[in-house]
């Protein structure tokens, strides 16, 4: 039965109850400080589960269950479709190893290396798979930035999308994946979440939530373009998205994010060389009040500023690339002074219009606190220098770039977009360069990117272009439609839009496909309920264990006293730890036409006594279809014994 709505939407926060009267310092007694403000929603103490439909490739709606529910918590297994692999092949007409393109050919073995993972199925279950695989690999080898484009939940109704959660649910199905990202997150690993102003507001404090206020990074505003907005109604015209930046728990990376070539609005900005400074005579020396050292202005005479022309500039390029590049140290743009700096105001007030000033002053602030520093001014407006962060490579000019929360649709060329990919996406795809800048800010190539809202493929491709290993999630048969020819387009170089000439991309890479497995559980045609034994036993013990969020252990001896004739016999052990202390289950089932028979009360007392001895837990539980040979005032207080599946589908039936 679906669980019925309970609860309101509402912020809670410290002494919500209460008002703040201000009053002197000394009267105010001290406040034990509460967890940071969080959102409540309808049913957030419930989990959001899905029924599929296969065909079309999309979660019909979904009904609330208890956030323990096998159903929204086991790791199903992947079924392998195709591997892809670009294979390097001499041009057509070329000396062999003198010019290379790439071919990319299709198999189905599980032994071919690879990095890189798309997955078709309910992103929720494939984490928890992704989760299983991840948990005994090493904090290196896990994500170091996790990127995700949620549906915007913006009421409307898309090609590709149901996109009309009610919030309650939205933040739901945010929450319940975003608590797995976290956990398969490196220490230095970064969060980004991708939204429009529908609930980026809400997501901020449920990110504060999941991954602490303390290691919010910034949020950057996007500027899609002007027309984005065209042929909206409403009072004001939308064109702007909006980029959450987390960092893990270690420190985020600096604040530059590489380099680009000078692009022609940068050039037009940049439009004057100041070739030579003349003659300099001090006209006045006060002393700051800030820091109490001298400010000496200094006025310049027989100076000569050149402007360079940008006529015909599509045709000119190279050439004024080139003079660009020669002068690179001595071209400027006027910036005028903004009005609360009464410093910088002050001295221009003393400046006349058309003539070239220097100063010479020791800043009390700022990048260059406590260092004499020279700046210039002309016509009354301080310069800014295009070498500044700037270097010549070649005939061009590569600039760093210091990021600001305000990203527009200048600084992020969209290219073509509606044909990047080569596959169709309205309203949903993503800039290549907008990714990139992201990528680029948060990772290193060799890196690992996790996108679990795949879409049209965007990041993967950007990731995969910029040497990066990623995995991948979409349920929707885009997966099919539009993912894979588009990977396999970049795979073997075809793909030249988007970053491709940025980065010198020409192919090469492979990556797995999976589709996501059946349910360890399955409804007979007469209604009742078993596990889904084509799965294979040790494989639903072990998914059993990881439902239940404990993880495998195989370093326990349970051959002792001869209890178990062969290994199939063998139990399976899984561990929780919960700070210092320590939970362990025990899986052991019984085939259909399997012949272990009932729980000996020998057996389980020697698992008792090992389980223990070797990990003092707090408590053992025990999850089996055998019977018990045990009576109920002999079971030590610290044991629970579930039968399985009774206690799931009764637990379903809630």
């Amino acid at each position: 039965m679906p669980k019925i709505y309970t609860g309101s939407l509402q912020l809670d926060w410290y002494n919500k109850q209460k008002a703040i009267l201000l009053a002197n310092s000394s009267e105010v007694s001290s406040i034990e400080m509460t967890p940071a403000p969080k959102v409540n929603w309808v049913n957030k103490d419930e989990a959001l589960f899905y029924e599929i439909n296969e065909d079309e490739g999309r979660g019909l709606r979904p009904f609330w269950v208890d956030r323990n529910d096998i159903r929204i918590k086991e790791a199903r297994p992947l079924t392998l479709q195709k591997v892809y692999s670009a294979i390097s092949i001499n041009s057509q007409g070329t000396l062999p190893g003198m010019q290379m393109t790439y071919e990319v050919v299709e198999s189905q073995s599980e032994e071919i290396q690879f990095e890189n993972i798309l997955i078709k199925g309910d992103n929720l279950l494939a984490l928890n798979a992704i989760k299983k695989i991840f948990d005994n690999k090493l904090e290196s080898e896990k994500v170091k930035c996790i990127y995700i484009d949620p549906p915007f939940n913006t009421g409307q109704a898309f090609d590709y999308y149901d996109d009309n959660l009610e919030r309650s649910e939205w933040l739901t199905m945010l929450r319940d994946r975003t608590v797995i990202l976290k956990s398969l997150l490196r220490e230095d690993g970064f969060f980004i979440v991708h939204l429009d102003d529908s609930e980026v507001h809400y997501c901020k404090v449920l990110m504060d939530e999941v991954m602490g206020s303390s290691n919010f990074i910034s949020h950057v505003t996007y500027e899609r373009s002007g027309v984005a907005g065209l042929g909206q109604g409403g009072f004001l015209v939308n064109t702007t998205e909006h980029i959450l930046l987390y960092r893990n728990v270690l420190p985020p990376l600096g604040n530059n994010v590489g380099s680009y070539a000078l692009d022609e609005n940068t050039i037009r900005r940049y439009n004057r060389i100041l070739n030579n400074t003349g003659d300099s005579t001090l006209v006045e020396e006060f002393i700051s009040k800030s820091n109490k050292k001298p400010v000496k202005i200094f006025k310049h005479s027989n100076f000569e500023i050149e402007t360079i022309s940008l006529s015909n500039f599509k045709e000119r390029e190279a050439e004024i690339r080139r003079i660009y590049a020669k002068n690179l140290n001595f071209l400027f743009r006027g910036n005028q002074v903004q009005k609360e700096n009464s410093f910088q105001n002050d001295l221009i007030d003393k400046m006349e219009k058309d003539c070239l000033y220097s100063v010479i002053y020791t800043p009390s602030r700022g990048r260059f606190k406590d260092e004499e520093t020279t700046l210039y001014y002309f016509n009354k407006e301080l310069l800014s220098w295009l070498g500044d962060n700037a270097v010549v490579d070649g005939d061009d000019i590569v600039k760093s770039l210091k990021l600001t929360t305000l990203w527009d649709h200048e600084d992020i060329p969209k290219a073509d977009i509606a044909n990047e990919g080569g596959v169709d996406f309205p309203r949903g795809k993503k800039p290549e360069n907008l990714l990139k800048r992201i990528f680029d800010l948060c990772t290193n190539e060799g890196d690992l990117i996790l996108d679990c809202f795949a879409g049209s493929g965007t990041s993967l491709a950007v990731a995969h272009k910029m040497n990066r290993k990623w995995i991948g999630v979409e349920i929707g048969n885009h997966a099919d439609t539009h993912i894979i020819p588009r990977l396999k387009n970049v795979l073997s170089g075809s793909d030249q839009l988007g970053i491709s000439k940025k980065v010198n991309w020409k192919g090469g890479g492979s990556f797995k496909y999976y589709h996501l497995g059946s349910s360890i559980i399955k409804i007979q045609k007469d209604t009742s309920g078993d596990f889904n034994w084509s799965l294979g036993k040790h494989f639903i013990e072990e998914s059993l264990l990881h439902s239940y969020d404990y993880i495998l252990d195989t370093t326990i001896d349970l051959s002792a006293d001869n209890l178990f004739s062969n290994k199939e016999e063998l139990p399976v052990v899984g561990v929780q730890r919960i700070g210092s202390r320590n939970r362990v289950a025990i899986v052991s089932l019984n085939e259909p036409e399997g012949n272990l028979g009932n729980l000996a009360y020998e057996e389980l007392q020697a698992l008792y006594i090992a389980v223990k001895k070797k990990y003092a837990p707090e408590y053992i539980n025990i999850f089996t279809n055998r019977g018990i040979e045990i009576a109920f005032d002999s079971k030590p207080d610290d044991l629970e014994v579930v039968k399985v599946p009774h206690a799931i589908f009764a637990e379903l039936e809630k």
